[in-house]
């Protein structure tokens, strides 16, 4: 329990700061300035393990916090793949779709196989 305790409280300061520096990145068109972080990478490195912390995410209401809003739209799918790599694939058929992809990611993340690789969900 500790050991999670200590993984929450690093993932959130990482957040904020990866928060933080999405506020600089609005004005470009790509996502990849917002991934270019020291914190997002930081999440990155703590692997399979942040993954229940990354969906928890989703639920979060961030209509106050447009940077979570950019985080959730275009940053979990990729964490995410960043993350497991191959096993996780976004169906060409909703690939371009923000909000498809980001309902597919939370479920894939909601899912037995995943719940069983990380063994927190």
């Amino acid at each position: 329990m500790v050991e999670y305790n200590n993984l929450k409280k690093n993932f959130n300061i990482y957040l904020d700061e990866w928060k933080k520096h999405t506020r600089t990145c609005l004005h470009h068109s790509t996502t990849q300035p917002m991934l270019d972080c020291d914190a997002y990478k930081q999440i990155i490195s703590m692997g399979f393990k942040v993954l229940p912390l990354l969906k928890r995410l989703y639920d979060k209401d961030s209509s106050t916090d447009f940077e979570l809003d950019v985080i959730k739209a275009h940053g979990i799918v990729r964490a995410v793949r960043d993350i497991v790599g191959e096993d996780f694939q976004i169906p060409e058929e909703i690939r371009g779709n923000i909000l498809k992809m980001s309902s597919y990611t939370k479920n894939w993340l909601s899912e037995p196989p995943c719940a069983k690789s990380t063994g927190h969900l």
